[in-house]
């Protein structure tokens, strides 16, 4: 049986000042530049051994993906208290990637350490990428 690794890449963040909710209540105001980004707690290693321990490697494989690569880029908002929200897919490969990305991250939420700027905790829109290899 094959397994599908797992190639991870972080990228830049997306600038957004201000995402506006339906009710000003619900709004969000992220900050595109704090002086430190939100990290997941244990850094790359830990985000690395989070990942491994979560995804389903056998993906691909259960979607019948043939052999080769596959990116998900997608976004989402870590907010001040490490929580995930509004994720969004900005490529999705198929085979179920984008719903595995979205599950993964979801599981996630709390488990990262939020942007902070001048030692305040602020919401950081944060762009990551996740490649499958099957």
């Amino acid at each position: 049986m094959k397994k599908s690794i797992l190639l991870l890449c972080f990228a830049c963040s997306v600038a957004v000042t201000t995402l506006q909710a339906q009710t000003p209540a619900d709004s969000i105001t992220v900050v595109s530049n704090p002086e430190k980004k939100a990290e997941f707690k244990g850094g790359v290693n830990g985000w690395i051994r989070f990942l491994e321990s979560t995804l389903d490697r056998n993906l691909l494989e259960k979607n019948n993906a043939p052999s080769g690569s596959y990116r998900v880029i997608g976004n989402f908002i870590v907010d001040r208290d490490g929580s995930v929200k509004d994720i969004r897919i900005e490529e999705d490969p198929g085979y179920g990637a984008a719903d595995e990305y979205k599950r993964v991250l979801l599981l996630s939420s709390k488990k990262w350490i939020p942007a902070s700027d001048k030692g305040i905790a602020v919401a950081y829109r944060h762009k990551q990428s996740l490649t499958l290899i099957r």
